[in-house]
């Protein structure tokens, strides 16, 4: 069972009658949780509006409030990201110069060229299949399907023909 007051802190009780401390959020002074429910109700809504509140969590319920209420007194004071350095073998200063050193002679594609290499990327092979199959009379074509192990379906498409000028047999897939 849990208490609701206006205090920092609520005794938490289970069917044992073990109390814990826990430190309670300033949000639960606006909603109130249903019990044996993972929701709560807005009390300042006109239509009782039912929030998610699963295992107590209190993120919904805070950014309802924020936005739709505009109680700014919720809003959370962003944390610095605590940063862990490795060591490495190599100094900053000398890194810095690599670095410099490195991009000044590269001169990276932009995502634009990239995609128009992309889309060329096939033109070649494609032409020469359509050249190769242009000359022949008679191919032979098998299937193959599979999927892995995220079940993601497969298709091969294999053609096998004897060119005009020789009798060896050619694959193309």
């Amino acid at each position: 069972m849990i208490q609701i007051s206006k205090s920092k802190w609520n005794v938490l009780s289970d069917k044992t009658n073990v109390k814990t401390w826990s430190r309670s959020s300033n949000v639960w002074q606006y909603v109130v949780r249903q019990p044996n429910s993972n929701y709560a109700i807005c009390s300042l809504c006109t239509d009782k509006k039912r929030i998610s509140a699963n295992n107590g969590s209190t993120s919904t319920l805070r950014q309802h409030l924020i936005l739709k209420h505009n109680i700014r007194e919720l809003i959370l004071p962003n944390r610095p990201e605590k940063r862990t350095h490795s060591s490495s073998s190599i100094n900053i200063s000398r890194k810095q110069q690599l670095h410099e050193l490195l991009i000044r002679w590269y001169d990276p594609p932009n995502r634009y060229l990239v995609v128009r290499r992309l889309k060329r990327f096939h033109v070649i092979p494609q032409k020469k299949l359509i050249d190769d199959l242009a000359s022949i009379d008679n191919i032979s074509i098998t299937m193959g399907l599979w999927s892995n192990r995220q079940m993601r379906c497969f298709l091969v498409i294999t053609g096998h023909y004897f060119p005009t000028d020789n009798y060896s047999l050619q694959p193309t897939i």
